[in-house]
């Protein structure tokens, strides 16, 4: 098992050298490594922050042992198969306001052509989506404007992509593979959602994610922007 959670999932494996630790951990709202919790049966999942949020699962999603980097036993990755998906109920931890924050994750989508979900946060009220649209396009929705914020780039079948989303200020800025995509885009939106879906829409019914995802963290009241990939 990892030796800390603020260790979060930077650095290689290797033989037990002291990992970076994660400066903006005490504002971490969200943190799975996705490592289990039940034995090496690899259907329970942890919430690394704080917050130890409970996470269930739909469907028969599972980890692996496939991730986007060689790490020590555990931060691993979630398979998906199109029919499942992971959720975290609702707590004030996802109710951003109109605060500072930061979305990010790895993903490894293995179909193409349909709107996939990654993580959606709307299942209350007004909140937002992260996603891979049906051009396999990088999404993040706003529910409030009923609009997207960002929808470009180019999110690959059968390859590892990391996507990160900031809002600073009313500045959101957008990240494929630690390089910003886009122009920065001005918007202030109250996201007052409080609940987490990952791999599916936040009906838990639809625009199921087909793949592995790996490395979900979510930071309220920080942004958090990547230099360079993280390894």
């Amino acid at each position: 098992m990892p030796r800390s959670f603020d260790s979060v999932f930077y650095g290689a494996a290797g033989g037990g050298e002291d990992l970076p630790s994660d400066d903006e951990f005490n504002r971490v709202s969200f943190l799975s490594h996705f490592d289990g919790a039940n034995n090496g049966v690899n259907n329970a999942f942890d919430d690394g922050s704080a917050s130890n949020h409970t996470i269930t699962r739909s469907g028969d999603a599972q980890q692996g042992s496939f991730g986007p980097f060689a790490r020590e036993e555990g931060y691993w990755g979630v398979a998906f198969d199109g029919s499942d998906g992971l959720s975290s109920p609702a707590s004030t931890d996802y109710e951003f306001g109109t605060s500072d924050i930061t979305v990010e994750y790895w993903a490894f989508p293995t179909t193409s052509g349909a709107i996939s979900n990654i993580l959606d946060n709307r299942q209350e009220a007004d909140g937002w989506k992260l996603g891979r649209d049906a051009s396999n396009r990088f999404q993040v929705y706003n529910e409030v404007t009923s609009s997207y914020l960002f929808e470009s780039g180019t999110f690959p079948q059968g390859a590892w992509s990391h996507f990160c989303w900031t809002r600073a200020s009313g500045v959101n800025k957008f990240f494929i593979n630690g390089v910003q995509s886009g122009s920065n885009v001005s918007d202030n939106s109250n996201f007052d959602s409080n609940s987490l879906n990952i791999g599916v829409q936040r009906n838990g019914a639809s625009q199921f994610f087909t793949g592995t995802i790996s490395g979900v963290r979510v930071i309220k009241g920080t942004a958090v922007e990547p230099s360079g990939l993280p390894t």
